[in-house]
């Protein structure tokens, strides 16, 4: 059978080095060559791999840059794939809707993974306008829509009259044996957080509630932090939790085995998003049936339900850990729709048919 083309726009490259998309495509593109599905994927990569063309990828590498270079390197990335042959597109975000209409007069397909309610993010006044401009735009095309988050499918259909897909994101976890946790004094707990350090991941809240509890002499509570530095964490993060010896930043893990160790020793998971839909972390938590704390938001209650503990305030989150009520909360979690392979043969359906 001959090979499918598909561009992807949107990750930052392979192997995985950034956020869910790339996690996700990670996996993805693994999966689809470990199936022989015939698919040859040419991805937009700021990073990755060193050799260009393997194992069914081609990585195209441009400037990337920040706003508006980020539009243009989409614009470049999708006429080089055009010319390649590319004819199926699947973009993660819809920040490159503005180019969707002409990908439409040149008959090509489109599937794109929406990501969240953008404008709702921490931006400047031009970028709101802008995604908003771009949520518009896209319920008049007409595309394959894959939404992660019952929210969002359902914002879409009353807001803006379309649907789409919905389909969340896997972890790889759940092949993986968990770890026997070696034995310690009940009395102390590991917990951890994973993600990338944006204002609206409630990540200073977090940490200001560790901060509270060291203050109060409470010290049986660690807090374990995974992601990469960036400016926001360098100006705001580290500042607070130099000092404390309860709060430890590991730094980015991106090998999947290092990561699974981490997490498998973890008491319970603390999970800050609040706008992005649904995160693969809390994926993974549910995967290792964590006990989880996290943001007080329809996003996560969608996935949880009555399974998690909920926090607003860095006040909230130091309550719900001094009172330890959430570590022996009985945890009915339905996987059914989170499975690897599931989710996985729903992308290849929509990109083959």
């Amino acid at each position: 059978m001959k090979n499918l083309k598909v561009g992807i726009i949107g990750a930052r490259g392979l192997p995985a080095q950034y956020g869910a998309f790339d996690q996700f495509l990670d996996q993805f593109v693994k999966y689809s060559n470990l199936k022989n599905k015939n698919i040859f994927f040419y991805i937009s990569a700021e990073y990755g791999l060193k050799k260009k063309d393997i194992n069914n990828v081609s990585q195209f590498y441009f400037y990337r840059g920040k706003s508006f270079f980020i539009l243009f390197n989409n614009f470049i990335s999708i006429l080089y794939f055009y010319l390649k042959g590319v004819r199926t597109f699947l973009f993660f975000g819809y920040g490159p809707v503005i180019f969707f209409p002409l990908l439409k007069l040149l008959n090509c397909k489109i599937v794109c993974n929406v990501d969240g309610i953008e404008w709702r993010r921490k931006l400047g006044l031009l970028k709101k306008k802008y995604f908003q401009f771009c949520e518009k735009l896209l319920s008049k095309v007409k595309i394959n829509l894959i939404f992660d988050s019952i929210v969002i499918k359902r914002y879409y259909n009353i807001i803006h009259k379309v649907n789409g897909k919905l389909l969340f994101y896997p972890s790889d976890f759940e092949s993986k044996t968990i770890l026997k946790k070696t034995k310690f004094n009940r009395n102390q707990f590991k917990t951890i957080i994973v993600m990338r350090f944006l204002p609206e991941n409630n990540i200073e809240k977090i940490v200001e509630a560790f901060k509270i509890l060291d203050d109060l002499n409470i010290k049986n509570h660690k807090l374990y932090i995974v992601g990469k530095e960036n400016d926001y964490f360098l100006n705001t993060i580290q500042p607070i939790i130099k000092d404390y010896k309860n709060i430890i930043f590991l730094g980015p893990i991106y090998n999947r085995s290092k990561l699974f160790k981490f997490w498998s020793c973890a008491d319970y998971y603390i999970h800050g998003h609040s706008v992005g839909g649904t995160n693969p972390t809390l994926i993974e938590a549910l995967s290792l049936k964590l006990p989880i704390i996290a943001f007080d938001c329809m996003f996560n209650k969608m996935i949880l339900k009555n399974n998690g503990s909920y926090f607003r305030t860095s006040n909230d989150l130091v309550s719900l850990i001094k009172s330890g009520n959430f570590i022996h909360k009985k945890r009915d979690y339905d996987f059914r729709f989170f499975k690897r392979d599931y989710i996985n043969e729903e992308y290849i359906k929509l990109l083959k048919n």
